[in-house]
């Protein structure tokens, strides 16, 4: 019988390598990987779209916001408006995504992540919208912390029942958002109609579009002015992009951000408080009133050494020690001394046309309205926006530099006050440039010494800042002299001296934090500012340590002239003799989103990246968790929505 021959020797070799190949755990295997590797391609295609199919609801959520905001721009401005809502609805559905996208490697696990992401995303936006819509903030760090509190809800006045209906309705809409994404995406990876398909390229291309309508924003502001730049703020997470230096050389014509034509319009916006009629407002006492603003005023400049005409003033006044101003650069604060609202609230109310109550109280009470400004306030719109209604008499654009443009803005207010009916009340609005960088006086006032010679520049490397700030201090010392001057004159010549407000528009920062000048931050150096009451019909309190700030000032004249209105229907202040000791106030920094809450003994600094508590030095406070915790409700009277809006107008 023949023996049955087996297969050769190299064949017997290969099939023992081939089966040890298959046997072993890591052999590679060249098909199934191609297989794995386009099913998840395919589902991330598919997540990408699901994620994209929420970008309706963004505008949707928002729409009562996109409205008021829409509708104080120009005419027609709100179609121009609409490409930017849209790319950004689809950025903002984007972001669950991109979150996600790391994990489908993993197909059961991205298929319940994804959905998982982009609800709880629209439940963000959900909250987001209501927060937005009552206070002008997006959620942030300082919210969640506040929102933690055992208070809280009190505060707010939202009772428990219907904290647990909106649990329960985000609840089910997440439950349904999951179930569906999660069906979908398993049906589309296994059906084979998107089969292969990448998102890379339609990703770029959405933060190509992303890109594209923030340049498109950046040139609608510019052209638009405030009104567009308060619109823009609506939906979250829009990164800042200015580029108003290129726009001018490109065009040849000034930014409407700083002398563009505003919208009036009717819109109201949730966080503003009401209107008055300026002949609502009613004086029982009308001396004469002088408003001081000084350029970089820090509030330890008001000293026996470097002011001492304005020091000696608070022993027959009222010296607020506590007193800041509404923002860290000039816009914010002027807006919030003018207005008597909030620094954060500027673009809205300057973009919907409002005007200060102030200047128009004024007239309205018989006064003469005379401003005078050495410092420039056309900027960010100030000058079409804060003193459009009073245009006809405002001084500005003098001649000269620092504190020679200041010796041309008294000529000009004693000629002013020189004509005027000794009968008629006067109101006399004076904005100080010399203590503005870089810092100038004469050699009268170069008390502080050594200090810096004025060369080389802000930023020079080898630039000793205690130079510099004595430098800043003589220049206080010079605005002190002039105004010394200009008070004893007006004493003759009028008969009487004004009721007397001084104070700065912001501070100056010196590098005790590494950060030079102002504008950059809501330390304790940019903010602090003096506040100096004093004159015919103001009491001699002496200092009042209350904390108090640049939104009180229109409230505290008001009221010293004899008006009876609550605050509360036209400003978001008081009058500073009635601040409580356990008081909190904000600032901002304006060009970014970052402010702080000032309180009596620590400070919340908060933005969209996070919160710190700090005290009043901004160096790290101990035990400031449970400060915060025991002042939360007094924190969030800060931002609650005004409720005599009707009654008001």
């Amino acid at each position: 019988m023949a023996r049955s021959r087996g297969p050769p020797p190299r064949q017997m070799v290969r099939g023992v390598i081939d089966c040890g190949a298959m046997s072993h755990a890591e052999a590679p295997k060249k098909s199934p990987p191609r297989e794995d590797a386009a099913e998840r391609r395919t589902l991330r295609f598919a997540g990408l779209c699901w994620a994209l199919a929420h970008a309706p609801i963004i505008p949707w959520l928002y729409w009562g916001s996109i409205r008021q905001a829409a509708g104080a721009v120009p005419p027609g401005g709100a179609w121009a408006l609409a490409p930017s809502y849209a790319v950004s609805s689809l950025t903002l559905a984007l972001i669950p995504f991109l979150l996600t996208a790391p994990l489908g490697r993993w197909r059961r696990l991205y298929a319940l992540a994804l959905p998982a992401a982009t609800g709880l995303g629209a439940l963000a936006l959900a909250i987001d919208s209501t927060l937005f819509a009552s206070v002008g903030f997006h959620i942030n760090a300082f919210f969640f912390r506040v929102a933690v509190q055992p208070n809280a809800l009190a505060e707010t006045g939202l009772a428990a029942s219907e904290l647990a209906r909106y649990f329960a309705q985000g609840a089910l809409f997440l439950a349904v958002d999951v179930t569906l994404g999660r069906a979908l995406l398993r049906r589309i990876s296994t059906s084979g109609r998107l089969a292969g398909r990448r998102a890379l390229g339609l990703v770029l291309l959405l933060l190509a579009l992303g890109l594209t309508e923030r340049a498109y924003i950046a040139t609608l502001n510019f052209l638009g002015g405030p009104s567009f730049c308060a619109a823009s703020d609506v939906l979250p997470l829009q990164l800042p992009l200015r580029m108003n230096g290129l726009l001018v050389q490109l065009t040849g014509r000034p930014s409407a951000l700083g002398s563009g034509t505003l919208h009036s319009s009717e819109a109201e916006f949730a966080a503003l408080p009401g209107r008055l009629e300026p002949s609502q407002i009613v004086f029982d006492k009308r001396p004469d009133v002088l408003f001081v603003l000084s350029e970089s005023m820090r509030a330890d400049y008001l000293t026996p050494e470097t002011m001492p005409a304005l020091y000696a003033r608070r022993e027959s006044g009222t010296w607020f020690t506590r007193h800041y101003s509404t923002g860290c650069g000039t816009y914010h604060g002027v807006f919030g001394a003018l207005f008597g609202i909030q620094g954060t609230k500027a673009d809205a109310a300057i973009g919907a046309g409002l005007s200060p109550l102030l200047f128009s109280a004024m007239k309205a009470n018989g006064y003469r309205v005379r401003i005078l400004t050495a410092s420039g306030v056309d900027w960010m719109g100030l000058q079409q926006g804060a003193f459009k209604e009073v245009s006809s008499e405002l001084t500005t654009f003098l001649e000269g530099e620092g504190s020679a443009r200041d010796e041309a803005m008294l000529s000009a207010a004693r000629q002013e006050i020189g004509e005027a009916d000794p009968a008629t009340p006067l109101f006399t609005l004076l904005f100080f440039t010399g203590t503005h960088f870089n810092y100038s006086f004469p050699e009268r006032s170069a008390r502080a010494t050594p200090f810096w010679d004025g060369k080389g520049g802000i930023r020079s490397p080898n630039l000793d800042r205690s130079l510099l700030q004595r430098r800043a201090q003589n220049a206080a010392t010079e605005v002190d002299t002039k105004l010394a001057e200009f008070l004893s004159w007006y004493g003759e010549k009028r008969g009487r001296l004004p009721l007397t407000l001084f104070t700065g528009d912001h501070g100056e920062a010196f590098g005790e934090k590494g950060r030079i000048g102002h504008g950059s931050d809501v330390d304790a150096e940019q903010t602090h500012v003096p506040m100096l009451l004093f004159g015919d019909g103001v009491p001699a309190s002496g200092a009042i340590d209350s904390v108090t700030s640049h939104v009180d000032l229109v409230p505290t004249l008001f009221s010293l002239l004899g008006d009876s209105h609550a605050p509360s229907s036209y400003s978001d202040g008081m009058s500073l003799f009635d601040a409580p000791k356990e008081r909190f106030v904000l600032a901002t920094v304006g060009w970014e989103p970052r402010y702080a809450a000032i309180g009596p003994r620590f400070k919340v600094h908060f933005s969209s990246l996070g919160m710190r508590i700090t005290g009043l030095d901004d160096r790290p406070l101990e035990g400031g968790d449970a400060l915060f915790a025991a002042s939360s409700s007094e924190i969030l009277k800060l931002f609650r929505r005004p409720t005599n809006r009707a009654a008001s107008q």
